[in-house]
C-alpha cells in the first residue's frame, strides 16, 4: 500500500540496525505482495534445518509442506482468481479457493479482522468487480455460507 511503502522508506534503516543485517523483505498481508517469496524462503530453511532422524518437516509438522518443484506458492495469485455472480434470488455470489479460504480464517468476532478482510477485498479488486456486476448499497453479497452488504 502507498502509504505504507512511504513508511518503510524511513522504518529501513532502523530495522537493519535493531536485524544486525540488511536482508529486510517488506511484504504486504493486505495485497499478499511478495508473501510467496517468504513462504519459499522459509520451507527452504525448513527442509535444511530439521531434516535428520525425526523426520521431514512435513512429517514433524503433521502435513505437508509445498514443495519447491510444484512451483511458488502465491496466495496473492489465488485470492484474485474468484468470480462474481448474480443469482435467481438477486444475491451475488463470490467464489474462488482464495476467497473462501479468507473467509474461513478471518475471526468475525473482532472488528479489526473484520476491518482488514474489506481491506483484502478492496486492494485485490473484489470490490470493483462486485460493483462491475451489478450491486448497489444494501444488495446481499454471499460467500462461503456468509452473508454480507
Amino acid at each position: 500500500l502507498p502509504h505504507v511503502r512511504e513508511k518503510l522508506k524511513e522504518l529501513r534503516p532502523q530495522l537493519i540496525k535493531a536485524a544486525g543485517h540488511s536482508r529486510i523483505t517488506a511484504v504486504s498481508a493486505a495485497t499478499s505482495e511478495r508473501v510467496d517469496g517468504i513462504f519459499q524462503k522459509a520451507h527452504l530453511h525448513l527442509e535444511t534445518l530439521i531434516e535428520d532422524a525425526a523426520g521431514t518437516p512435513s512429517e514433524m509438522f503433521g502435513g505437508t509442506l509445498p514443495r519447491a518443484a510444484s512451483g511458488p506458492l502465491d496466495e496473492g495469485k489465488r485470492l484474485r482468481d474468484y468470480t462474481v455472480e448474480r443469482g435467481f434470488d438477486g444475491v451475488y455470489h463470490l467464489t474462488g479457493d482464495g476467497i473462501e479460504r479468507l473467509v474461513a480464517r478471518t475471526n468475525w468476532d473482532y472488528y479489526e479482522a473484520r476491518v482488514r478482510f474489506q481491506k483484502t477485498l478492496k486492494a485485490i479488486g473484489v470490490t470493483d468487480a462486485i460493483e462491475a456486476a451489478g450491486a448497489r448499497d444494501g444488495d446481499t453479497i454471499e460467500v462461503s455460507g456468509m452473508e454480507f452488504e
